[in-house]
């Protein structure tokens, strides 16, 4: 199963219809937060007419609760773990992100937060940072496509 994820939108929907025209084949979308207090997660569901499921990021104070912290999904018996990244202080290593993950192991751990795609192999865990779709601070916005089979030679990044 195809899965879209984004982060780091921050309001800069502009590009959604060519990213989801690009991902049309994707079952659902994830979104990693500062989506602009939600809004974005609304314009992406629209455009694409997919499920989409997001986490609050440290832009999105203004949602209140309406996103959750982190997220934890599980399909096809694959556990995906979601998160922005600042809480765990990703921005200097990703040692806070080892340790979310020994409390809430996954197959698949998708972050966002520092604008920086990356795509590793953990023991058992996928993890990937789509970079961002809004504000590109290396190089060009970006999205991935990633799939359930948890291989990191499967994670399409795409820019845009």
């Amino acid at each position: 199963m195809k899965i879209g994820v984004m982060s780091d939108s921050h309001g800069r929907t502009k590009d959604f219809a060519h990213i989801v025209e690009i991902a049309a084949h994707v079952a659902f979308w994830l979104h990693a937060g500062d989506s602009n207090c939600g809004r974005d997660v609304e314009r992406l569901r629209r455009a694409s007419g997919k499920p989409v499921y997001s986490v609050a990021g440290n832009n999105d104070f203004l949602a209140g609760k309406s996103l959750p912290e982190d997220l934890m999904i599980e399909t096809e018996g694959i556990k995906i773990g979601l998160v922005h990244g600042h809480r765990q202080q990703v921005k200097w290593g990703l040692h806070g992100l080892k340790e979310w993950l020994s409390d809430n192991p996954c197959q698949i751990l998708v972050f966002g937060h520092t604008h920086e795609a990356l795509i590793e192999l953990w023991p058992g865990t996928l993890v990937v940072n789509p970079g961002s779709v809004g504000y590109a601070f290396f190089g060009k916005a970006s999205f991935m496509i990633i799939d359930t089979d948890c291989r990191p030679e499967s994670v399409e990044l795409m820019y845009v």
